[in-house]
């Protein structure tokens, strides 16, 4: 089982939201830097403006979850750590933290 959680940013328009979620999803991404099963990803509007219009996203930043390639949660805004965490804990336990 492999989890990927990917970052969306507009970094046409950056705001300090963004700037402050990068913090905050960059600090996450760290406490899970030995568990190869998860991965965190950073899409942006110049890079993959394609992809992101494919996947009708309009809110920045938005959080995607995905587990084995199938979208399992998708979260608009920006939002703390322990939301990231409770988003992987029930497929990769590392923290005993409950949703």
């Amino acid at each position: 089982m492999n989890i990927e959680v990917i970052k969306v940013i507009n970094t046409q328009f950056p705001t300090r939201i963004q700037t402050i979620y990068s913090s905050i999803f960059g600090r996450t991404s760290g406490y899970y830097a030995d568990e190869p099963k998860v991965t965190f990803i950073e899409k942006n509007t110049i890079e993959h403006s394609d992809w992101i219009e494919e996947n009708n996203i309009t809110t920045f930043p938005t959080t995607l979850f995905y587990k084995d390639g199938e979208l399992i949660a998708e979260k608009k805004g920006i939002i703390a750590s322990q939301h990231i965490i409770a988003e992987i804990e029930p497929y990769i336990p590392k923290f005993a933290i409950k949703k």
